[in-house]
């Protein structure tokens, strides 16, 4: 967020995995945005997945959030890609339910959703996102049976 445009960022990046988080700009966007909490994903991530496994933030600030969202990433030391998305487009093209842990999602090299939720917010679904990143079964035996949320 230097404000510098980027083209089709998601798009890309070919790589086996990436990381796709909606937020919008309901309620406190700092407790929404959890940044220090992706940095310590992404570094665990990158530590168990010897190469990058992109992160992409979309956010739809309403236009007076832009400079709240600017501090936020500098506060935060967050130096990831972000799409600030004025217009809410992301969400318009896809329909987001208003539940926001339907609005992050672990996609594979070819686009598709591998698994759904907020790897910051809930514990199992981080250890599933790891899982699957490191090439092991979605569902180890000791969560079998159990939906995860």
């Amino acid at each position: 967020m230097d404000g510098r445009d980027t083209v089709d960022v998601i798009g890309s990046v070919n790589s086996g995995y990436k990381i796709v988080n909606y937020v919008d700009s309901t309620g406190c966007l700092s407790c929404k945005l959890q940044l220090p909490l992706w940095n310590l994903f992404i570094t665990q991530m990158d530590s168990v997945y010897h190469s990058d496994v992109p992160v992409y933030m979309v956010f739809a600030p309403k236009a007076v959030d832009v400079r709240e969202v600017q501090y936020i990433l500098r506060r935060d030391t967050f130096h990831h890609p972000v799409c600030l998305d004025l217009a809410d487009s992301f969400n318009r093209l896809n329909g987001f339910p208003s539940d926001e842990e339907f609005h992050t999602f672990l996609l594979d090299g070819s686009n598709k959703i591998c698994a759904v939720g907020n790897p910051v917010h809930n514990r199992r679904v981080k250890d599933l996102y790891l899982r699957i990143i490191r090439g092991e079964s979605p569902q180890s035996p000791s969560d079998a049976g159990t939906p995860v949320t």
